[in-house]
């Protein structure tokens, strides 16, 4: 499959992303509490219910710029793919990943707590998510920077 243009990234649909990350960067935030059946109901699993900020991060992953196909290739996949083999892996390829790519994650990373309760927690607790955010931060700070061009981002002429 071809890789094909992503949209961009709007600058505003960036920074509401980041204006998230001191919260998330507090020692003392817990994601989410795990809600229990009650008492005879005895179908149900438990299930996680995250904090008012995760669920603002999930708005912003899939209804801003911020979304891309989770699926399309990308141009930098050939030089750079994807760890599918190795979560351990994971943190390399955050400290090397393109804007796009971890664009990607967000979306995998939401996708996966669709089908699998506590993925977003788990992605908190081995500081992975934060680390992609601190990642975002670090490409996106430079003032000279092109969001309208595709990533990665490029100094103006």
């Amino acid at each position: 499959m071809e890789p094909k243009p992503v949209q961009p990234w709007l600058r505003p649909d960036i920074d509401a992303m980041l204006a998230l990350l001191p919260l998330f960067e507090d020692p003392a935030f817990v994601p989410c509490t795990w809600t229990k059946p009650a008492p005879g109901e005895d179908l149900f699993l438990p299930y996680p219910t995250y904090h008012l900020t995760v669920d603002e991060l999930h708005r912003l992953a899939f209804g801003s710029t911020a979304f891309v196909d989770p699926y399309a290739p990308l141009p930098e996949d050939a030089a750079h793919p994807f760890p599918t083999d190795s979560p351990a892996a994971l943190p390399a390829f955050i400290r090397s990943a393109s804007l796009n790519q971890l664009r990607r994650y967000l979306t995998h990373l939401f996708r996966a707590e669709r089908f699998c309760d506590g993925a977003i927690e788990g992605q908190f607790q081995n500081g992975n998510l934060v680390a992609v955010l601190r990642r975002i931060r670090d490409l996106t700070a430079s003032k000279h920077v092109n969001f309208t061009a595709q990533d990665p981002p490029q100094p103006r002429p």
